[in-house]
């Protein structure tokens, strides 16, 4: 169904043909219909973005929705600057109509290093494409819609000494804790290179296997018996599973912080009365203001503004969107 086939459908073709025409001469004639037709449509809830094929996804104009599986996920990409840090990460995804990569930011990260792994399949959106990759905008969310494949770590009919690279899940038994050993080469001085390996045996019904982690930062800290942990791509090698440089290991996420709410959202001229900014306010007294209005319409998840169409006016819409959520700890980190 057409934009305007809904709208037809919720207003009739009477209140239908006067909204159309009043938003057009709002704008003096000078906005397209079809801008016009989004306008209307976001005034009256519709024109919500819909679930879409990677193929068809790739070729939209408008944020659409996403299932697709994953087929990896690249380390992250952590970008320091002015004492603010900013974090991005790739994920690989396919569906029956080819391949994408999909761009997440910030905090929408988390659940991509403690619960997401390759293989299980992935909503994600509003996404908008951007240089033929999918952006997940600043309102987006990642949700598993399946699981994929998880191993047993004691399969029946395997071969102890059998090589097989697969995802595991299990329950940490017992943390045998870090160790050093030497990593390829020695160095031009002579001396070994060295790193980490941390140790511990995870379980589940089908039984126990000692896991090794190579080039691990050291978490024999973090790791605790009774801890449900994942494993992807983890390399079965003489009863043992070795997460090697292919392989990472997905420890529970740690208890969330709470975020102050945003209460309300103001549209105020700047201190020299020249232009607007953006003000958000958000409980414990926290007000974040962008002097940008391309900068809020980025933040807000508008992304670029049309032509001949109003940042203040997309931005009015848009606001109420944002009230009652969470405030985005990069946009707290901000200065004003």
């Amino acid at each position: 169904m057409s934009l305007q086939e809904e709208l037809l459908e919720k207003l009739g073709q009477e209140a239908f043909d006067e909204r159309l025409s009043a938003k057009l001469k709002e704008y003096h004639q000078l906005i397209p219909r079809e801008t016009a037709l989004y306008l209307i449509s976001v005034e009256n809830g519709l024109g919500a973005p819909k679930v879409e094929t990677l193929d068809k996804a790739v070729r939209s104009f408008s944020p659409v929705i996403l299932h697709a599986r994953i087929e990896r996920v690249f380390p992250p990409r952590i970008v320091d600057k002015q004492g603010q840090s900013s974090r991005s990460q790739r994920v690989a995804l396919s569906d029956q109509t080819g391949i994408g990569t999909l761009v997440v930011y910030d905090s929408a990260t988390d659940p991509l290093e403690t619960e997401f792994m390759a293989g299980d399949m992935l909503e994600a959106g509003p996404v908008r494409v951007r240089g033929g990759e999918f952006h997940l905008l600043g309102n987006g969310h990642l949700t598993r819609l399946q699981k994929g494949l998880r191993e047993k770590i004691r399969p029946q009919n395997a071969s102890p000494t059998s090589a097989l690279i697969a995802n595991y899940e299990g329950i940490v038994s017992a943390v045998f804790g870090d160790f050093p050993y030497r990593k390829g080469q020695a160095k031009l001085s002579g001396e070994s290179q060295t790193a980490l390996m941390t140790s511990f045996e995870l379980k589940d019904d089908s039984g126990t296997a000692r896991v090794v982690l190579w080039d691990s930062p050291g978490l024999a800290g973090r790791l605790k018996a009774g801890q449900e942990v994942d494993i992807e791509n983890g390399t079965r090698r003489g009863g043992e599973i070795h997460i090697n440089s292919a392989g990472r290991l997905l420890l529970p996420k740690m208890a969330p912080v709470q975020r102050p709410k945003i209460e309300r959202i103001e549209m105020e001229r700047t201190s020299d009365g020249s232009s607007f900014a953006l003000a958000v306010y958000a409980g414990g007294n926290k007000t974040i203001r962008f002097t940008s209005l391309e900068d809020a319409a980025s933040r807000l998840g508008l992304g670029p503004i049309p032509d001949g169409i109003s940042a203040i006016t997309m931005l009015e819409l848009k606001k109420k969107d944002w009230i009652g959520k969470d405030l985005p700890l990069a946009w707290e980190e901000k200065k004003e």
